[in-house]
């Protein structure tokens, strides 16, 4: 077969303690190692994945189909000679990598946006968990796909994963078509695959117009958005646009060949934008006071289960040329990371999240917050959930705190704290980082 596929690039945060039998998988198979050891990505034939050259083991990140019947078997081994123990991981510092399955030059599509005459064309992978895979780490692989062909047609598919369990294996079991990971605080179904029989596509059995109510009332992204809410898609033209809130601006995104562009009047400029299933924020004004405005783009650079991240984009002119600047979301939760901190009172159950200050600052910037929950609180991470939003002519990032507790490493982010930051521009282009506020976050 001819066909392309690409799974959701969506970005899942996992961490979970595994049961005796694991534990012991991992002792034979190179030990408990941290995602610091996986410090290299290689493509070998259809793998994409990262490696433990001195432990000898790898996980796969991608797997992309060749077109033939015989690739539809997924079955990874080794690669560059390391033993492949996962699907998915995380990479250096804590990168999260889920598995994902692909295919150059198609384009994921929600069911919405597929025309009620299309014919859609399942095809189905077996993913094979070796007795040497001990994780399977995976955003949802089953999903919708079109292709373009030389003449512009549009050919749609169903991309459907089951799963091929060797009964060796001690870390996972099937029960009724699904797989299922040992865990000793509850066992977990792994979602996005699944042997059960699935009924047919009807494509006109399904909701044609998408919602174009894409932010909250303080143009922050709407955290329960669903795939294909976020904007104006036309499922034939693969065209999302999205506009500015005084609609003087818009930033269309061609999904079907992966290019953006800025229209401003009758300019048009080109950009690189991340494309994802939430889409991006564009406003147009002067940050840094030079008498020029610029285009801001909040981008979507990652999105999960409990996993949310913007970075952002700066589009100047300068001598009737354009160039943009990328500030990743790293570099919001690294300042949050080294200029927020945290003191718990196990007894009261309070945490006050407060700004590090040298002792000769006469103020305080922070929160105090008496925790429900009765589980000990262990640490606060600040990676999983990373807003962009403009309000007055500024930007403001802002991140709520994920309590780590002692009974599960999963973040919990119940009454959390929220941090908001601020950008302060200067002319040259350069911006500082600032503590705007600490308070409780309304929406926990």
């Amino acid at each position: 077969m001819g066909s392309c596929f690409q799974s959701h690039k969506i970005i899942e945060m996992k961490r979970i303690y595994r049961m005796i039998p694991v534990l012991i998988i991992l002792l034979l198979f190179g030990g408990c190692t941290s995602s610091l050891d996986y410090s290299e990505t290689v493509n070998e034939g259809p793998w994409t994945a990262a490696l433990y050259r001195e432990g000898g083991e790898a996980f796969v990140t991608g797997y992309e189909w060749d077109g033939t019947e015989e690739g539809l078997r997924i079955e990874p081994n080794e690669v560059e000679g390391c033993l492949v123990t996962r699907y998915g991981g995380y990479f250096g510092r804590g990168l999260p990598m889920p598995f994902s399955i692909s295919v150059s030059d198609s384009v994921f599509v929600n069911a919405s946006e597929i025309p009620a005459d299309a014919d859609v064309e399942d095809v189905t992978f077996t993913m094979v968990i070796t007795n040497t895979i001990y994780d399977v780490f995976i955003n949802d692989l089953e999903g919708f796909f079109c292709l373009e062909d030389e003449n512009g047609n549009l050919s749609y598919y169903r991309l459907l994963v089951d799963v091929e369990l060797d009964p060796d294996n001690a870390a996972f079991y099937m029960e009724e078509g699904r797989l299922y990971e040992r865990d000793r605080e509850g066992d977990i179904e792994i979602r996005g695959v699944c042997n059960e029989e699935v009924e047919g596509f009807d494509p006109g059995n399904r909701e044609t117009v998408p919602s174009d109510d894409v932010h909250d009332e303080e143009g922050m992204p709407d955290e329960d958005l669903q795939p294909g809410d976020e904007g104006d898609v036309s499922g034939v033209s693969g065209i999302r646009d999205v506009y500015s809130s005084d609609g003087n601006v818009c930033l269309r995104q061609d999904y079907l060949h992966l290019t953006s562009v800025i229209i401003d009047g009758d300019e048009e400029i080109p950009v690189d934008i991340a494309f994802g299933e939430y889409g991006p924020i564009i406003e147009k004004f002067d940050a840094d006071g030079d008498g020029k405005e610029e285009y801001l783009i909040a981008e979507c650079e990652g999105t999960g289960t409990g996993y949310c991240v913007y970075g952002l984009v700066i589009v100047r002119e300068k001598d009737g040329a354009y160039y943009s600047d990328l500030y990743d979301w790293r570099r919001f939760s690294d300042y949050i990371e080294e200029n927020v901190t945290f003191r718990y009172n196990e007894e009261t159950r309070e945490v006050t999240v407060y700004e590090i200050l040298p002792p000769f600052m006469d103020r305080w910037e922070g929160v105090t917050i008496k925790l429900k929950r009765e589980a000990v609180l262990e640490d606060i991470v600040w990676s999983d959930i990373i807003r962009i939003g403009f309000e007055d002519g500024r930007v403001i990032i802002s991140a709520p705190s994920g309590y780590i507790f002692d009974d599960s490493p999963a973040p919990d982010y119940e009454q959390a704290a929220l941090v908001k930051l601020g950008l302060l521009f200067h002319e040259d282009g350069s911006f500082g980082i600032y503590v705007n506020s600490i308070s409780e976050d309304e929406a926990g």
